[in-house]
């Protein structure tokens, strides 16, 4: 649990739409991500790629792959969705936590995402092929994008 609250505090636990880093993949479009939104997940395992937290405006990059000086390191941060619903859970400490499940809502615009009985809402959940980013919603004028990527 502490390293939950620990990775929250952080401002950074599932990557969002900070579509920074270049893709020549297109984006899928609203109306498709409900039907594609569970089998893009669940086709690969995903690595943190970048976290930045946004605070009354002002961005901050706290983590990016491969990135000298990082804030937080999230290297080994993995998540493997399976198609029932339960996902493999391996937090930035390289350690798996138990217990961990995920479910899309609202249309396959949110991500739920439960580890040891601690769940998570996730917003804005936009994926692709090669990458997939979620928002968390910290407080007024605060949160954090998370951008995931398939893990080497």
């Amino acid at each position: 649990m502490k390293k939950i609250i620990n990775f929250l505090n952080a401002t950074t636990l599932l990557v969002v739409l900070t579509f920074t880093s270049s893709s020549c993949q297109k984006e899928i479009s609203k109306e498709d991500a409900g039907t594609d939104a569970k089998g893009l997940l669940t086709a690969k395992t995903w690595q943190m790629q970048q976290v930045t937290t946004v605070e009354n405006g002002i961005s901050t990059i706290e983590f990016k792959r491969g990135a000298q000086n990082n804030l937080n390191d999230y290297s080994k941060m993995r998540l493997t969705f399976k198609p029932d619903g339960s996902m493999i859970f391996i937090d930035e400490l390289g350690d798996q936590l138990n217990n961990a499940s995920y479910v899309l809502l609202n249309d396959n615009k949110n991500l739920k995402i439960t580890v040891d009985g601690f769940p998570i809402t996730f917003e804005n959940l936009a994926i692709t092929a090669n990458q997939f980013s979620v928002k968390e919603k910290i407080a007024d004028n605060e949160y954090s994008l998370y951008i995931f990527t398939p893990a080497l």
